[in-house]
């Protein structure tokens, strides 16, 4: 055989390799980001729809504003969820109903559970990203360490056979995009820094610069419950940076400003969202500072945590631990991922403190959701992963364990009749939801064939004295969205009679 002819039998060689390397490399991230997203789709479309039920939902799904805040609005840097929501809505309707021939409700839904699924499989696919980067671990420690991260957000707090919350759950699907969706960006954003780093971040290409911004930009102007998220962290190192510049000289001041120019930008939206939040016309209805009852309902969340869980969690910090000070002992230098723990510490306490803080002025009812606490359990599952993922690097062979662990708990996590809770505020089943809707969107529907400017709309008789979720002022967000969206044709006035006969045509025990 000639040179020549041994020299194109290795280049083929090699070419095989790298295809057989590259192919499934791809193929895997890909794979595995659907199986989470047909997850959560199925989850937030059938096993727990995401149904507009209520005043908020109502209005809100065909609400429409500027991108921009507001000056003196009821939510005046509430940019996110006044103007994505509709957006969605928006999509289900004109896209998804008649190409998939749907009914307007399971429009909604869809469009709704793709929403919200979509989120969730960035949020979870950023944190393989960020384990992958920093832990230097295999591909497959990474891939069960992260399904055991999506894992913690349902058995957290399933302590209960029936009615617990978990981490992506709230009462209406106006909820989703005032609390959820903005916590899963933040989030999203924390573990996109993390693992890019500022080179990464300076290499992008200029279109993904604008993405960038534009979810920063969506992220400080949501909700200040969320947006927490990002900015400690972020506060924390601009800070850090300032004291490396201004008290050990390290760098000069023109490099601390081209370093930190992205953290930068998000504390002054951070900033100018709070300065329109603290003048808007929901702070000026705050009443008094309610310190030691937000604290108290702050750590009552303690008795909620699932008990496996919080053994599982107790044994990976004790062994991540003590594997990092045996490192320490050994002079071993630690991964990129275990020096931001003391970070990520920290900004876990700054969480919890702004959390408390906020609610003590807003309202600690708020504490009574896990949406508002989803910063701090976000920090301390990056602080649990990441000593996970340290024993790991030092002892490959604990992946032995993992699938064990992870069907244990999820098995624990499944333990109940009706394990968590349906998203429309009263827990009431989501087919009677949807019945109930399609009988008040019909009436609406019949008086707009009859022709007429004003109809008395029939609700159910609900236990509240408001009549939540159906208020009896809902009647103009009800015919606006119906309008909106081509379900009637003209603006109809429409006046919400509560009757308890709907109560018993439709089973409904209260």
């Amino acid at each position: 055989m000639s040179l020549s002819e041994k020299k194109a039998i290795t280049n083929q060689s090699k070419e095989q390799a790298q295809g057989v390397g590259t192919f499934p490399a791809f193929l895997c991230p890909f794979l595995f980001g659907m199986g989470i997203f047909l997850f959560a789709l199925i989850f937030f479309a059938q096993i727990h729809p995401l149904v507009p039920y209520d005043m908020d939902d109502w209005l809100y799904v065909g609400w429409r504003r500027n991108a921009y805040p507001i000056w003196k609005d009821w939510n005046p840097a509430r940019v996110f969820p006044e103007t994505f929501m509709s957006l969605v809505s928006d999509f289900g309707v004109h896209v998804l109903m008649p190409i998939l021939n749907l009914d307007y409700i399971t429009a909604l839904i869809a469009a709704h559970a793709i929403s919200v699924a979509s989120f969730i499989t960035l949020y979870v696919m950023l944190f393989r990203r960020f384990l992958k980067e920093r832990t230097k671990i295999s591909d497959a420690a990474v891939y069960m360490l992260t399904l055991l991260f999506l894992l913690f957000h349902f058995s957290i707090f399933r302590r209960q056979y029936n009615g617990n919350q978990h981490l992506f759950w709230t009462f209406n699907v106006t909820g989703y995009y005032y609390y959820v969706i903005p916590n899963l960006i933040n989030a999203s954003l924390v573990l996109f820094f993390a693992a890019k780093g500022h080179d990464g971040i300076r290499n992008l290409s200029a279109i993904r610069k604008g993405i960038l911004l534009l979810a920063i930009y969506l992220a400080m102007f949501s909700n200040l419950f969320c947006s927490i998220i990002l900015v400690a962290m972020i506060g924390g190192e601009v800070l850090w940076e300032a004291y490396r510049c201004l008290g050990k000289r390290n760098q000069s001041l023109k490099q601390y400003l081209q370093k930190e120019c992205w953290q930068l930008v998000i504390l002054v939206f951070w900033m100018i969202s709070l300065f329109y939040e603290a003048n808007g016309g929901r702070a000026e209805g705050t009443g008094t500072f309610a310190l030691a009852e937000s604290i108290s309902g702050f750590f009552a969340w303690g008795s909620r945590i699932n008990l496996q869980t919080m053994a599982l969690s107790a044994v990976l910090i004790g062994a991540g631990v003590g594997v990092c000070l045996y490192s320490a002992k050994k002079k071993e230098t630690p991964s990129e991922a275990t020096k931001m723990l003391p970070g990520f510490v920290f900004c876990m306490a700054v969480c919890a403190v702004f959390e408390i803080l906020l609610c003590a002025k807003v309202g600690t009812d708020k504490l009574e959701i896990c949406r508002v606490i989803f910063s701090v359990c976000f920090y301390a599952f990056l602080v649990i992963f990441i000593l996970a993922g340290e024993v790991l690097r030092r002892i490959p062979k604990a992946l032995i364990l993992l699938p064990l662990i992870f069907y244990v708990l999820l098995m624990n996590t499944r333990m109940g009749d009706r394990i968590f809770l349906e998203e429309n505020g009263i827990d009431l089943d989501a087919k009677l939801c949807i019945a109930i809707d399609q009988d008040i969107i019909e009436q609406v529907v019949e008086a707009d064939r009859a022709g007429l400017t004003e109809a008395v709309i029939r609700v159910p008789l609900e236990a509240g004295s408001d009549n939540w979720p159906h208020v009896t002022d809902m009647g103009n967000a009800l015919s606006q969205t119906l309008y909106k969206h081509g379900i009637v044709s003209r603006r109809i006035r429409l006046e919400i009679q509560p009757d308890h006969t709907m109560n018993e045509e439709y089973g409904l025990e209260y």
